[in-house]
């Protein structure tokens, strides 16, 4: 038996880079620098220069390296054009909200987005 919004989801990769991030079990470096005792506050993002926590919320939403960020604003855009009571929301609203995965359009958009990172940057991550 799996999550409802699981359900949603066609093919195993999806489900797995989903299931990934909920879980807390990925190649972030917030999760990877705890095996090798970095201290959290040390486990930047590998990808850009910015110096902030390499988590969930910094690789969608803060990440300064120039393809993630293409690819962010095409999301958030989509994303906008779904609902558009975001307009006025700030980042940390917004990844709240597509984290629960509740709205089945914005729930594929994140899936894609969290695919697009993943895919693009899975060996610097």
């Amino acid at each position: 038996m799996c999550e409802k919004y699981l359900n949603n989801l066609v093919d195993a990769k999806s489900r797995k880079f989903v299931t990934q991030i909920r879980i807390s079990a990925h190649e972030f470096p917030v999760e990877q620098g705890r095996y090798v005792n970095i201290p959290t506050e040390q486990r930047f993002c590998n990808i850009c220069d910015y110096k902030v926590v390499g988590n969930e919320y910094s690789y969608l939403f803060m990440c300064r390296e120039n393809t993630l960020k293409i690819l962010r604003e095409h999301f958030i855009k989509e994303i906008l054009n779904v609902n558009v009571n975001f307009r006025n929301s700030d980042f940390k609203t917004l990844f709240y909200y597509i984290l629960m995965m509740n709205y089945y359009t914005i729930f594929n958009l994140t899936v894609k987005f969290i695919r697009d990172i993943t895919e693009q940057f899975l060996f610097q991550i």
